[in-house]
C-alpha cells in the first residue's frame, strides 16, 4: 500500500514541519505519532519522512531519502470563467487531480455579479482545496492559484508573460477547429486553456480573443456545462501531449 502524502509548511535543512489546521486532523484522526513514516512534499520535491515530534501546534519530520517522481515536462494553465461556486470548486479539484500547474480565474461578461464580488474572498479557501486535492492525487506540488482577473485585464497581460505559450480558447461558435486538430502538430511545453462561463462567451468576447491571438478550439458538437468543458479539455490535452 502506498504511504500517505502530506505537504510541509516549512523546512530547515533535513527537518520539515506541518503547521496550521491540518495538525489537529493528523493528530486526532490519523493518530500520527513519532516513528511513523510518510511521504512529505517540500518545495516541489518529495521525501520519505519520519515523524520526529508531535504537539498541538506542529508536527516535525526528519527528511530521509527522496521519493522518485515522474518528471512532468509540460505546464498547463487553466483559465476558467467563474460560475456557481459549488461546481466551480469541483472543477478546481478535478483540474488539480489532472495535473494542471496554474489556475487563473476569470470574470467575464456572463459571470454573475455577486459571484465576481465574492470571488476574491474565496481564494484562500480555494488554495486549501487545491492543496488537499494535490495531496490526495499524490502530486509534488499544488497548482498556483492567481487572483481573479476581468476579461479585459487578462487580455491586456504583457506579451512576455505568454512567450512560448500556446493559448487555446474553448469556443462554442461554429467554425472552430477540433482541439485534437490544433494540438497534434504543435510542439510546445507551455499551454493555456481558457474556458467560458455558464451561458457561453459573448460575440464581443470571442472577437477580442481572436484579436489577442488566442486559438479558438472546439470539443465537438455538444453543448457542455462550464465545468464539463474545462475538465474535458484538460483531460484531452493531457492525452494528446502524453
Amino acid at each position: 500500500m502506498s504511504r500517505r502524502r502530506f505537504f510541509a509548511s516549512a523546512r530547515s535543512g533535513q527537518q520539515a514541519w506541518i503547521r496550521g489546521p491540518e495538525v489537529h486532523h493528523l493528530r486526532s484522526v490519523l493518530r500520527v505519532a513519532p516513528g511513523q513514516q510518510y511521504e512529505l512534499a517540500v518545495d516541489g520535491d518529495v521525501f520519505l519522512a519520519t515523524v520526529d515530534a508531535v504537539d498541538g501546534q506542529a508536527i516535525r519530520f526528519a527528511l530521509g531519502e527522496p521519493v522518485p517522481a515522474r518528471e512532468r515536462t509540460i505546464s498547463i494553465r487553466l483559465c476558467p470563467s467563474i460560475f456557481k461556486f459549488d461546481r466551480f470548486e469541483w472543477l478546481l479539484e478535478k483540474a488539480t487531480e489532472l495535473g494542471v500547474t496554474e489556475i487563473q480565474p476569470l470574470i467575464t461578461r456572463r459571470t454573475e455579479a455577486h459571484l465576481a464580488a465574492a470571488a476574491i474572498k474565496r481564494t484562500e479557501r480555494w488554495r486549501k482545496l487545491l492543496l488537499q486535492a494535490a495531496q490526495q492525487s499524490r502530486q509534488a506540488a499544488a497548482p498556483a492559484l492567481l487572483d481573479p482577473q476581468t476579461w479585459k485585464q487578462f487580455l491586456a497581460a504583457q506579451p512576455e508573460q505568454n512567450t512560448g505559450r500556446v493559448r487555446l480558447f474553448l469556443s462554442e461558435f461554429s467554425g472552430a477547429p477540433l482541439l485534437r486538430d490544433v494540438v497534434s502538430p504543435v510542439e510546445a511545453n507551455q499551454w493555456e486553456l481558457i474556458a467560458g462561463p455558464e451561458g457561453g462567451w459573448t460575440e464581443d468576447e470571442a472577437a477580442a480573443a481572436s484579436q489577442a491571438g488566442l486559438l479558438p478550439v472546439s470539443l465537438g458538437p455538444h453543448i457542455l456545462r462550464a465545468e464539463t468543458a474545462g475538465i474535458a479539455a484538460l483531460a484531452a490535452l493531457n492525452c494528446l501531449l502524453s
